[in-house]
């Protein structure tokens, strides 16, 4: 007597493709967002694989389905997959009886990436990047000059202090006013700029902003070119 088959739809429908078809064309021509569940089909519109596990228990003909759905979210870029279970268990029909059928409810489970900025401890060494924007004047037309300074501070050391030392590595005497900035990451690896008030340069530490890779990172701007909108790269 058998006692139990397993069975995977997805094994049958891929045979049906030839080698030389491209994945795309075969979603497209099998219409493979028509299985994508009505509830989950606003957040699935690129659906990249979708699959039926059947297992039939001879013996007790009892079967269970498993429909699992796997898709790339535009939004983050990334694959997001839901897995919906679908529990079910028949009992065949005899001369003593109607089938009986008991469904329980659909579990979905989703992995989504979380995101974090990184800050430094208070009491640990971290580098700090100074971008620095000027005015460059080249064919009698003025142009953005960036340069780039770099050291080490006690992540407890003010901002003043820190980006007062960091412009003396370019500048022998102090320069004219500029405008401050802080560079943070973003989710999705862009970077934004988060303008920094003069009333702050006394109050806030290091330790109070973010930092990417192994450095936080400034902007000092001198010519308001992130006012203008100028294209500006931040790394």
């Amino acid at each position: 007597m058998e006692s139990m088959e397993d069975f995977k739809s997805n094994d049958t429908v891929q045979s049906t493709r030839s080698d030389d078809s491209s994945d795309e064309e075969f979603m497209s021509k099998m219409g493979i967002t028509n299985l994508v569940p009505s509830f989950v089909r606003d957040m699935c519109t690129k659906p990249q694989n979708i699959e039926l596990r059947v297992c039939y228990d001879a013996p007790t003909h009892q079967s269970t389905y498993t429909y699992s759905i796997t898709w790339e979210d535009d939004s983050e870029g990334k694959e997001k997959k839901i897995l919906e279970e679908i529990k079910k268990t028949s009992y065949g029909k005899n001369s003593f009886g109607k089938g009986v059928s008991d469904e329980t409810d659909c579990i979905l489970k989703s992995s989504k990436s979380s995101f974090k900025l990184i800050f430094p401890s208070k009491n640990e060494i971290i580098g700090v990047k100074l971008i620095i924007l000027e005015t460059m004047q080249f064919d009698g037309s003025q142009h953005l000059s960036r340069n780039v300074a770099e050291l080490e501070f006690q992540s407890t050391t003010k901002i003043k202090k820190a980006i007062s030392a960091l412009l003396f590595q370019k500048f022998n005497k102090f320069p004219p006013p500029g405008l401050l900035y802080h560079v943070e990451l973003q989710p999705n690896m862009k970077r934004k700029i988060l303008r920094i008030r003069s009333k702050e340069y006394d109050s806030m530490a290091l330790f109070d902003f973010s930092q990417i890779a192994e450095y936080i990172v400034f902007l000092m701007d001198f010519g308001g070119f992130v006012k203008d909108g100028s294209e500006i790269n931040y790394s």
